[in-house]
């Protein structure tokens, strides 16, 4: 339980931020994985580096995943292309990635210190492995047919797979037994990428 001079500190007054979004707060666990810089260093390989600008404010991006409650790979990304040192070259750069919640869609992205306009790109979904016959499969693996179909099968109940490849179905309600194991299909999604937003700023104390 946080105290009340607890919610005064930045990373705590960002999960109030985030309730309002997400309809719940940060647990304890994400509140002490935010950090504050004034600038961070960003190795791109080679001689050169890009300088995130800050002003030591803790910033954080929040958002929600409404079409299909599976785990998705969302990023933050600058709009704006920053120099790249020893260079006369621009770039952006991805500020962070968070995995969406599998159930509820919530994600954070901590973009400290950065405080202009990013982009969020929310990754495709996991395509899995291509079905293989007499294979054991645990909850939570990810199988597509040989011939992709724009769907993936998500194991709910593990076991192993028969000799013949299935019949693809397109159901999303319930599972479906292959072999031992049972599978439930869901939609493959395409990357997306949101219009440009600010980060929360949290001001430093």
């Amino acid at each position: 339980m946080l105290s009340e001079d607890g919610y005064k500190t930045p990373e705590n007054r960002i999960a109030i931020a985030c309730a309002a979004v997400w309809g719940r707060s940060l647990s304890d666990e994400e509140i002490n994985n935010l950090h504050q810089a004034s600038t961070i260093e960003v190795d791109i390989g080679g001689e050169g580096g890009i300088e995130i600008p800050g002003n030591g404010n803790t910033t954080l991006v929040c958002g929600k995943i409404t079409d299909l409650p599976v785990s998705r790979r969302v990023f933050a990304i600058t709009q704006k292309a920053l120099p790249i040192s020893q260079s006369d070259l621009l770039s952006k750069v991805v500020l962070g990635e968070a995995i969406s919640d599998p159930d509820l869609g919530d994600y954070t992205i901590n973009t400290t210190p950065y405080e202009g306009a990013v982009l969020v790109v929310v990754a495709e979904d996991e395509c899995g492995s291509e079905w293989t016959p007499n294979a054991s499969y645990r909850v939570n693996d990810v199988i597509r047919p040989s011939t992709f179909q724009r769907y993936v099968y998500y194991c709910s109940s593990g076991g192993t797979s028969n000799d013949t490849e299935p019949v693809r179905w397109f159901d999303t309600d319930g599972s479906k037994r292959v072999g031992t194991a049972q599978f439930q299909a869901k939609p493959f999604s395409r990357p997306l990428a949101h219009d440009p937003i600010i980060p929360t700023i949290m001001a430093s104390e």
